[in-house]
């Protein structure tokens, strides 16, 4: 059987709220006490006002000790392997069964899924690197919104302990912006506020060099041009290695790109290691069914012998 090998990536489960007493473990409690309440429906959560993409919680499964889920993200649509609409009143849509539906205008075409598992103090899951962890974080706090009081769940990236440096050396956070190519000219307006920014960014940089509008074109024609931002950290004295650890976290938990942020520790040390070495994250080798789907069987269990280790590291 064939297999395919799937990055599982690690977090921190947080709560920003002290008003549920029984602390990181309310997420894993609340979960399990509403989803049997709801239908497969009653889980999707649109995106945008002005868009019809969804996000819903599928199917999922429950242990004594972990939760399991697969996540789709849906917009309308008319093709085989979509979800006719009097499917969202089950209480769970399996993968197998999308497999075999036939759509038409009125059913839901699903273009992402990905797999979580949660136990009381992490998260894990195979949401692709490139994918900001916000996206879970808001659906699972939107999910929860009738029961969860003022309280906010929040994830933080997993720091491996495996880390060549100790997390109060960290001495600078370097961020590589997009190409300018790839940004845009400065002449012509952006379409959203991170690349409008970048766009303020080459104006302000070409004026200051004395280039006119055509020069800058030029360099961004070629992709000769590029921007980074590097933050800097002076510790004071008082702050601990854990809460160092937890900075870093929080830093690079929605970088979509972590290839793209290098990190540089220690007084006169010259070189930088990549955002995406200090993540806690595991790859394991899952197999694929017939129509080439990861097996989720054994993807729940790799999933909960990670969650196992973060436990006892």
């Amino acid at each position: 059987m064939a297999s395919k090998p799937t990055t599982i990536r690690a977090y921190h489960i947080e709560q920003e709220s002290t008003l549920l007493s029984s602390g990181n473990e309310c997420l894993l409690k609340l979960l399990r006490e509403h989803l049997p309440e709801t239908s497969a429906g009653d889980r999707r959560m649109r995106l945008s006002k002005q868009e019809d993409e969804e996000d819903f919680l599928s199917f999922y499964d429950t242990a004594n000790s972990y939760l399991f889920g697969a996540v789709l993200n849906i917009t309308p649509g008319s093709q085989v392997g979509e979800i006719q609409p009097e499917k969202f009143a089950q209480a769970m849509i399996t993968t197998e069964e999308l497999e075999t539906m036939e759509g038409d205008d009125k059913s839901a075409k699903y273009k992402q899924c990905y797999y979580f598992a949660l136990n009381a103090s992490h998260l894990v899951t195979t949401l692709p690197g490139n994918a900001q962890i916000s996206r879970l974080e808001t659906y699972l706090n939107w999910l929860l919104r009738d029961k969860r009081d003022d309280a906010i769940f929040k994830l933080r990236s997993v720091i491996t302990k495996d880390l060549a440096f100790n997390p109060s050396e960290l001495r600078e956070i370097v961020f590589l912006a997009p190409s300018a190519k790839r940004v845009g000219s400065p002449s012509k307006p952006q379409a959203t506020e991170e690349k409008a920014t970048f766009s303020v960014i080459w104006d302000n940089i070409g004026r200051r060099l004395g280039f006119t509008n055509d020069n800058m074109q030029e360099l961004i024609t070629q992709d000769a041009i590029q921007a980074e931002l590097c933050v800097k950290f002076m510790r004071p004295r008082h702050l601990k290695s854990s809460e160092y650890e937890r900075l870093i976290g929080y830093q690079l938990r929605n970088i979509s790109d972590l290839g793209d942020v290098k990190i540089k520790v220690g007084k006169g040390k010259k070189q930088y290691i990549a955002g995406n070495e200090i993540l806690r994250e595991k790859t394991v080798q899952i197999e694929l069914t017939r129509r080439n789907r990861l097996v989720e069987e054994q993807l729940k269990q790799e999933m909960e012998r990670f969650l196992v280790e973060l436990k006892k590291e």
